[in-house]
């Protein structure tokens, strides 16, 4: 017997598959995809876009609520002018009680419809976001299924599928 260099070699077949394997579809409203920004094998960060959905009319509606939101600033601002004044004369005599008591109402309602139209603006920019398909983590795209002109639906097939951090087993 000696000492000596044994070399060996294993071979195996077998399937590598990432070690976590996202795969990515449209959590927001039904829409057609218009830009598809990375391809499978492609290193993304989280945050970065993978595709758009057509967002024209979602950024119509912002724009109508946001207009909204400032005529709904403006009319409460006017109401709660008119409530102070009916305040200062009510010593005076001048404005009734329920004169008075009206234009605290008024006041009142469109504060609260200050609130509501916020809400809605808030929401419809929630939706405007969703239009954007991010990469969840940072990693390697695996599979592309998303074609530009596609209908994308919430809850359907996963356009893309990315390995988190490009770990395979």
């Amino acid at each position: 017997p000696a000492v000596q260099a044994v070399s060996s070699r294993v071979t195996f077949t077998g399937a590598i598959a990432a070690r976590y394997d996202m795969p990515i579809a449209n959590e927001g409203d039904t829409g057609r995809i218009v830009a598809v920004n990375v391809e499978a094998g492609d290193h993304v960060k989280r945050g970065q876009v993978l595709a758009r959905i057509d967002d024209s009319v979602m950024v119509q509606q912002v724009n109508r609520l946001a207009a909204s939101l400032e005529q709904a600033k403006a009319q409460a601002a006017l109401s709660a002018s008119d409530y102070r004044r009916a305040q200062g004369v009510e010593a005076s005599g001048a404005l009734s009680a329920e004169d008075i008591e009206k234009r605290r109402a008024t006041s009142i309602t469109d504060a609260a419809n200050v609130k509501v139209v916020a809400a809605q603006l808030a929401e419809a920019e929630a939706r405007l976001s969703r239009t954007r398909i991010v990469a969840p983590i940072e990693g390697v795209v695996l599979t592309r299924n998303a074609e530009v002109g596609q209908i994308a639906a919430p809850g359907g097939t996963a356009l893309f599928r990315v390995a988190s951090g490009g770990e395979v087993e």
